[in-house]
């Protein structure tokens, strides 16, 4: 699914894995600006994540953000169409208890505070 650039997004005919860093309020300009780090839930849109992780699940079609990890930047939003499987990854996939209702079933990765 080449959109042309950079993407988060990894898809195939059965799956897709959606970064939740996608999800981000605002760019790295934005969180110096906030004085917050992406790892702050208050950096992250959590109403448009729920709407999007919904339509997804409900067979729909959705215009999902990017967010650029090369340049911090907030690109132009991506088609995502509903596959079998869908995955949703990063900071705060269990956070928002809406979203959290709509998994059908989570992994949590405890990682070491070094790599966080």
């Amino acid at each position: 699914n080449d959109i042309g650039r950079e993407t988060n997004t990894l898809i195939s005919d059965m799956t897709t894995v959606i970064c939740l860093d996608d999800y981000h309020s605002n760019d790295r300009a934005g969180r110096k600006v906030s004085g917050l780090t992406a790892l702050n839930p208050k950096e992250n849109n959590f109403d448009l994540m729920f709407e999007q992780v919904k339509a997804i699940k409900e067979g729909k079609s959705i215009m999902k953000p990017i967010y650029n990890h090369v340049n911090g930047t907030l690109d132009e939003v991506e088609e995502i169409k509903p596959t079998p499987i869908v995955i949703f990854e990063g900071l705060h996939p269990f956070y928002d208890e809406r979203v959290n209702e709509l998994m059908d079933f989570r992994i949590y990765v405890d990682i070491t505070p070094e790599v966080k």
